[in-house]
């Protein structure tokens, strides 16, 4: 989890640090120094803006600092058991973490704004699941930002010591401090869009190894994703439901597309959406983010790599995921008429199936006007075979609508995906509405025709006249028949 605050910087006093920080030497914390560190009163379980902490291990790479009243009410034995796990931690970072998080994304602000190659971790009791955090201000002066505690810093829970995923928790929120160096401090003070760092700090987890395992931390990723899947890729609203579908998409982006796609985005001036479409653009790709999310609405709904390499995932974790779809039973006798109206945010997808029904439907469907609307479909046949293509939409209207024959004999079942994809610059809260219809198709009786001409309609033909039509119709038959045999004797 990223904070970002933004406050007015001065640039007298910027110049004014970058003298004081090219002048001074680093100086480094030591093992039972105390700090009053100022922190997030909506994270914090006191509900407090500081939390006071003692420095319990200088680690090669990190300052494990910890709540002062937390490490005064722990045993003897407990504070060993501490020891170990940060002492793990912080042989884990130098060894693993740091170099394959720098290697591919860079690293965060090194010596930084404290003038120390370390980083620092504070544990102390934060609100119910909360797991952690880092805060974009402090990695300012506290000249230009009055709330910065002046580190690259790191916030976990305390409760999470002793947890088997504390080592993702805390990969997951140094992967927030290099992208805040690399695309804020580095790309002209911009600061990515929230959805997007938590996609960086979601997939860094996989990169460096921790998802290749039983009971994995993405497998949870996975569980919140399959129950959550309409739920907005770009709009962020900081729940569960959030990690899960920015954790699920950056899997497929990198698998499909490659882990530079998300570097080149890191460094682009553009965020959002904007780099990722910058990044592929840099890597010689004509599919746009918005097909891409189009195809992964699909991919998560049938995963198969024998239908296409887009509709799948490789990765062990998620080969075998699905979500699941919106049931709508169409009876199978007589005329059927139903309408779906739904609401649906940008960047989200929903799955529409339709069972039953019989004979030819016609299907109609209707985008917002105010947004970009995709619809693709998938017709599943009795032998297994899976038809999966998008409707043509009016740029106008933005309808569309197609027949399918055969329904309940040769179609089993019609699954759509209506997503919306409008480009980035627009309200995150807007909603968008589109209908879906399904009705009993009645085509047109076809007018048969005689293969001969004839003067006058057959009703009114005398007997010896009916004959003689009759032997021409014969005659012409005939000729058919020998052009078919002298056709099929041809030699190639």
């Amino acid at each position: 989890m990223m904070v970002n605050q933004i406050y007015k910087k001065l640039f007298f006093a910027g110049l004014f640090l970058f003298f004081i920080g090219f002048c001074s030497a680093a100086n480094a914390d030591t093992t039972g120094q105390r700090v009053s560190f100022i922190v997030e009163p909506q994270y914090s379980a006191s509900g407090l803006n500081k939390d006071n902490a003692v420095l319990v291990k200088s680690g090669n790479g990190i300052y494990f600092y910890l709540d002062e009243s937390f490490w005064n009410s722990e045993k003897e034995s407990e504070k060993s058991d501490i020891l170990a796990v940060f002492d793990d931690i912080d042989k884990e970072f130098t060894s693993n973490i740091k170099p394959k998080l720098n290697n591919a994304f860079g690293t965060e602000n090194i010596p930084g704004i404290d003038n120390d190659t370390k980083i620092t971790v504070l544990f102390y009791p934060l609100k119910g699941s909360a797991r952690g955090y880092v805060r974009n201000v402090d990695e300012y002066s506290r000249f230009t930002n009055p709330v910065s505690n002046e580190r690259e810093i790191v916030y976990l829970n305390s409760s999470y010591i002793q947890s088997s995923y504390l080592k993702e928790f805390f990969t997951h929120e140094y992967m927030h401090l290099i992208t805040i160096n690399q695309k804020e401090l580095r790309v002209d003070g911009h600061a990515e869009e929230v959805w997007l760092s938590e996609a960086f700090s979601e997939y860094a987890v996989s990169y460096v190894g921790y998802n290749n395992k039983e009971n994995s931390y993405i497998q949870n990723r996975i569980n919140v994703f399959i129950n959550n899947p309409s739920n907005s890729l770009t709009e962020w609203g900081n729940d569960i439901a959030d990690y899960g579908m920015v954790s699920i998409f950056s899997s497929y982006l990198v698998e499909k597309y490659g882990i530079k796609i998300l570097f080149d985005a890191l460094k682009s001036k553009k965020t959002g959406v904007d780099s990722i479409n910058d990044a592929l653009v840099k890597n010689g790709y004509k599919e746009t983010f918005q097909k891409i999310f189009t195809d992964f609405t699909v991919a998560v709904y049938l995963n198969d790599c024998s239908i296409s390499e887009k509709f799948c995932f490789k990765e062990t974790a998620l080969k075998n995921m699905h979500v699941f779809t919106l049931n709508n039973f169409l009876p199978s006798s007589g005329e059927s008429n139903l309408f779906l109206g739904q609401t649906i945010s940008n960047f989200s997808a929903q799955w529409q199936k339709f069972i039953g029904g019989a004979g030819d439907i016609k299907f109609k469907f209707k985008g917002p006007p105010n947004g970009v609307s995709s619809v693709y479909y998938i017709i599943k046949k009795p032998n297994d075979e899976i038809i999966v293509d998008y409707l043509r939409l009016s740029s106008v209207t933005k309808e569309g609508e197609i027949v399918i024959k055969g329904v309940g004999k040769e179609v089993l079942s019609i699954v759509f995906i209506p997503s919306i994809v409008t480009f980035s610059n627009v309200d995150t809260s807007s909603k968008y509405y589109y209908s879906l219809s399904a009705s009993t198709f009645v085509s047109t009786p076809t007018v048969q025709t005689l293969p001969i001409s004839i003067d006058k309609p057959l009703n009114t033909m005398t007997k010896d006249e009916l004959i003689t039509v009759l032997l021409r119709l014969l005659y012409y038959l005939i000729s058919q028949q020998q052009m078919k045999y002298s056709t099929s004797n041809v030699v190639y």
